[in-house]
């Protein structure tokens, strides 16, 4: 069976083709408004930075925001940057003198630390320089040891000379009043709550303890970029304490995103991360000092592209992202229009000819009755007009036939009627002339 494609089939399937493109469209549109959910690695290290990570991402919920943080605690910055190094993250907060994993890409600065070096009070320990056989208790994070071991170096004390130990600050009081310990390092950030008891820890009978200075930090920052210079302003921990500003050394904390994250989801987090430190900063203090990293070509910690492109203020905006789906959607819809044109063409030509039938065969028919040498003929054109005009009329009254084809089929059927009768008046004279009996059709008329 030949398969009839008509005009209104040509337009159903336009219309199936529209609503399956808005379908995609609004599929893809759908997806791209539902919210992101990264999983963030953060190891506990002295409590701040899981509490500090938790209010970002109850944050972003209660702003209903694009990206939403889900908290994967480690048991240690190097274990957080292992976890976004083998896919069981997507972002991680790590310090840079710790772990850096190689796949990972700075978002924010998360915050700066800075290493607190305080004599006891009592002890003859006067300068930084001045720690060879003396008793160094290290606070909270056994990776301070290797800042430690770096400030050693530069001062060209041997690592053998002092006595390290890894001491809570819960102990300290103890130690103070026995003697135990000479020195302490801490570190974090200088809002750090744990900071400022470590410095009331080593109080002892009204004496204060005393803050070694740090005068080479900057020959450490280049020996070690790992580290970097930093100063403790005069009465940052309440009062004299210190006294005068201090020279110390510091690190930075960094979020960063694995290579796999795409350029727009890392700029809109480095946006939503900088608007919520803003928001919980009088609840988390540490989160005012969330910072834009370095974006320079040659930075030592690389920044995820996304991220710079959003500090660098050439963030793509929504038209530049997605200009080569609407171009293509664009080609393909016009290919579609052009094709579905075409075929409602052929379609529409298909149909005409099929309703130029009916008036093309009373044209044949009118052909032959002008010719036709024969009664019997004559009677047979005129039946068949009969039969085609009654299909006319049934097909008019389904509305099958416009006014034009109505038109155009009754003259036909006005010049066929015509010819009939001229011809049959033609042959009745003919045989009349030959002495054969009129036709019965024309006897019956007479």
């Amino acid at each position: 069976m030949a398969f009839k494609f008509s005009k209104q089939g040509a337009w159903l399937i336009a219309l199936a083709a529209a609503f399956a493109f808005a379908g995609v469209a609004a599929f893809l549109l759908y997806d791209l408004s539902q919210p992101k959910t990264l999983r963030i690695a953060v190891s506990p290290g002295k409590g701040e930075d899981v509490r500090l990570v938790s209010a970002i991402a109850a944050q972003f919920g209660r702003e209903r925001a694009s990206i939403r943080l889900r908290v994967v605690e480690r048991d240690s910055p190097r274990s957080a940057a292992q976890a976004l190094d083998q896919g069981n993250a997507d972002l991680a907060v790590v310090r840079r003198d710790a772990a850096m994993p190689a796949s990972g890409r700075a978002v924010v600065v998360f915050r700066h630390s800075i290493a607190l070096f305080l004599a006891r009070p009592g002890s003859n320990v006067a300068n930084i320089s001045d720690l060879a056989n003396h008793r160094i208790a290290v606070i909270g994070d056994p990776f301070d040891r290797a800042l430690l071991e770096a400030v050693l170096a530069q001062y060209e004390t041997p690592r053998s000379s002092v006595s390290v130990l890894d001491m809570s600050v819960d102990e300290l009081p103890e130690a103070v009043r026995n003697g135990s310990i000479d020195v302490v390092l801490a570190t974090g950030a200088p809002t750090d709550p744990q900071l400022a008891r470590t410095v009331a820890a080593l109080s002892h009978e009204g004496e204060q303890p005393r803050f070694l200075d740090v005068g080479q930090s900057e020959a450490i920052a280049q020996r070690r970029p790992i580290y970097e210079t930093a100063k403790i302003t005069a009465g940052a921990f309440g009062g004299t304490k210190p006294a005068e500003e201090i020279r110390t050394v510091g690190f930075a904390h960094f979020i960063l995103a694995s290579r796999s994250i795409d350029e727009q989801t890392a700029g809109d987090l480095a946006k939503l991360l900088l608007t919520a430190r803003n928001q919980i900063a009088p609840e988390f203090p540490a989160a005012s000092l969330m910072r834009a990293p370095n974006t320079d070509k040659d930075s030592a910690v690389p920044v995820h592209p996304g991220a710079a492109q959003y500090f660098d203020d050439d963030q793509k905006s929504f038209f530049d992202r997605y200009s080569d789906f609407f171009y293509i959607g664009v080609m393909v819809l016009s290919g579609l229009g052009s094709g579905i044109a075409a075929i409602a063409g052929l379609a529409s030509s298909g149909e005409r000819s099929r309703r130029l039938q009916p008036l093309n065969r009373v044209l044949a028919l009118l052909r032959a009755a002008r010719t036709t040498a024969s009664m019997s003929e004559l009677d047979g054109i005129e039946t068949e007009a009969d039969e085609i005009l009654a299909a006319t009329l049934r097909h008019a009254e389904t509305n099958g036939l416009d006014q034009s084809g109505l038109t155009a089929m009754s003259l036909a059927f006005d010049q066929l009627r015509r010819a009939v009768a001229d011809r049959r008046a033609v042959l009745t004279m003919e045989q009349a002339s030959v002495g054969q009996p009129p036709s019965p059709l024309l006897r019956h008329s007479g």
